[in-house]
């Protein structure tokens, strides 16, 4: 069983080998007298996690369907994020109601341009636009959700680079 958040390179710097354990993906590093030490890969600065799968149409069009473990996008628009999809939230804004769906959904969208699985160039307007979208239809005030969009087309471009990967760490 691989594991789709490590890739090959990083595997080779830290000497590891990914095996199924328990039907989980574990990090197993072999310790020099041929014993094994269960070790568990993660990530963190996730604040929310989704109970059930959600989906959207949207106006994102990629030229290709994109599918990963927890995201899929079509060449249609149509979102859907997988039950325990986890993101961290507005950046900078207070996590209120009509912020909640409108990060998901931008999270998630950056997260593809983070991993060059969406072209940053062409689609990060449209991620901060559908945004904006979002909060009026769950009820924000048009101003705020113009301050929010304004906000991320300001300073949010760093979020949807690849050096804004969130760290692959382990532990024990």
């Amino acid at each position: 069983m691989r594991c789709q958040n490590v890739t090959e390179p990083a595997l080779a710097v830290y000497g590891l080998v990914l095996e199924a354990f328990n039907g989980k993906a574990a990090v197993v590093e072999r310790l020099s007298r041929g014993d094994a030490m269960i070790r568990i890969a993660f990530k963190k600065g996730y604040k929310y996690q989704l109970e059930d799968a959600f989906s959207l149409q949207t106006s994102v069009l990629p030229p290709k369907h994109i599918d990963t473990h927890f995201i899929r996008l079509t060449a249609e628009g149509n979102l859907t994020l997988a039950r325990s999809y986890a993101w961290d939230g507005a950046t900078g804004v207070p996590d209120i109601p009509s912020m909640i769906r409108a990060s998901l959904v931008h999270d998630a969208l950056y997260q593809l341009m983070r991993h060059d699985l969406l072209d940053l160039g062409a689609y990060r307007k449209q991620a901060d636009q559908l945004m904006r979208q979002l909060c009026v239809e769950d009820g924000m005030n048009p101003l705020l959700a113009n301050a929010a969009y304004v906000s991320v087309r300001l300073l949010g471009e760093h979020h949807a680079r690849r050096e804004s990967r969130k760290p692959l760490l382990f532990a024990p």
